[in-house]
């Protein structure tokens, strides 16, 4: 018998504070805080939501809020699986872009592509109360360590 598990809800955003971080002076009291997030969802919506950030879509806001494209962050949750199933999978059906997946401590695969979905065998690791941590890469990061490594490209 198949059972699904939907992880749609209650997640978590930070800052992946693992080194240097564009965050402006203004927005500081952002690194260390973690505040709620909707999955699926999208991150500038969440920030918004949590009044960090103003509506990146009114007036010269989206300018304002671009530090936010040069963070690395991190989304997390926890959920209940049970111990007694055959297989179980962690599904992600897109997620944008470049980012690399753990839970429980243990690192179960990486994404590059958000037009797919990503598929991850969780069964070896997957206890009763479970802890998934999503770390995504600023998608600046991504593109400036290509751009150092095959050259520039034209746009």
């Amino acid at each position: 018998m198949r059972t699904t598990v939907d992880l749609a809800g209650q997640w978590v955003w930070s800052v992946d504070v693992d080194g240097p971080t564009p965050v402006p002076d203004e927005a500081a009291p952002l690194v260390g805080a973690s505040f709620a997030a909707q999955g699926p969802g999208a991150l500038h919506a969440d920030l918004q939501t949590a009044g960090v950030i103003p509506d990146p879509l009114v007036d010269r806001n989206e300018e304002l809020v671009a530090w936010v494209s040069r963070c690395d962050w991190r989304l997390g949750r926890s959920f209940s699986a049970a111990r007694e199933a055959e297989r179980i999978e962690l599904v992600f059906d897109g997620i944008d872009t470049v980012a690399s997946v753990s839970v429980n401590g243990h690192s179960v695969g990486s994404t590059r592509n958000m037009h797919r979905s990503y598929r991850f065998d969780i069964t070896s690791i997957a206890t009763e109360e479970n802890a998934i941590d999503v770390r995504f890469t600023s998608p600046y990061t991504e593109a400036e360590h290509w751009e150092r490594v095959l050259g520039a490209r034209p746009s």
